[in-house]
């Protein structure tokens, strides 16, 4: 493997795993809990790679959400992972800073971080927060994250 390869991909797990902390703070005091677990991603530039899952579930133990990586090698953006409840999904980008002459794909992009495409249409894009979060989990699972 090329050490630019093993680089997209170390890249992109610290990525997920930043994401994956910062959602383990959003839910601190709701009613629940989450685990790690591992799953393979198979990408055609980065080769074969274990990332890491979060699942996301209620005090009873039921599972309310996955948030599963899907890849680094995504058009537009330097990394995805969906939420995914069992009524919807929604997917998370991961958008890099601007690079200067280059014109953005996406209005309300701020600095580089992990986004949620909300009008596909108008191609906006909101900066991923607690807020956010607790709102697209309920979303995609109709669980009262009250």
């Amino acid at each position: 493997m090329r050490s630019s390869t093993k680089s997209r991909q170390d890249e992109y797990l610290a990525r997920v795993n930043a994401l994956y902390s910062d959602a383990e703070k959003w839910i601190e005091g709701t009613d629940l809990e989450v685990s790690r677990g591992t799953m393979e991603l198979d990408e055609e530039a980065l080769g074969r790679y274990a990332a890491p899952t979060l699942t996301i579930q209620d005090a009873q133990g039921k599972k309310v959400a996955d948030l599963l990586p899907v890849g680094a090698q995504i058009i537009g953006a330097e990394g995805r992972v969906d939420i995914v409840g069992r009524l919807d999904r929604n997917h998370l980008l991961y958008l890099p800073p601007k690079e200067a002459g280059v014109r953005r794909s996406f209005k309300g992009m701020g600095e580089a971080g992990w986004y949620w495409i909300g009008e596909t249409r108008l191609r906006r894009v909101h900066r991923l927060a607690q807020e956010l979060f607790l709102d697209l989990l309920s979303e995609v699972s109709d669980y009262d994250v009250g």
